[in-house]
């Protein structure tokens, strides 16, 4: 190895992470108030989980809003934006 190929960098490929599907759940609680949950997935196979808060007769509501709200998320980064985290 000579000094020029000491100082120069590895070159490193970055892939992005995008988001593949998103899922709601809507599960009957046995009570007042179902569950609604929401499995988000990438494509490269990660899988997170989230709950979504709902009312009795807001439930299709809810769920609507969710799928729609997947379909725009779809093909984006999982990952906080600058202007998200804010």
């Amino acid at each position: 190895m000579n000094a020029a190929d000491a100082t120069r960098s590895p070159r490193v490929h970055w892939r992005v992470l995008q988001i593949s599907s998103v899922t709601p759940f809507l599960v009957d609680s046995g009570g007042a108030k179902n569950w609604l949950f929401v499995k988000l997935e990438t494509d490269d196979g990660l899988v997170g989980w989230g709950e979504a808060y709902t009312q009795q007769d807001r439930d299709a509501a809810m769920l609507a809003h969710l799928t729609e709200m997947g379909r725009f998320l779809v093909g984006r980064s999982p990952l906080p934006s600058s202007t998200s985290a804010r």
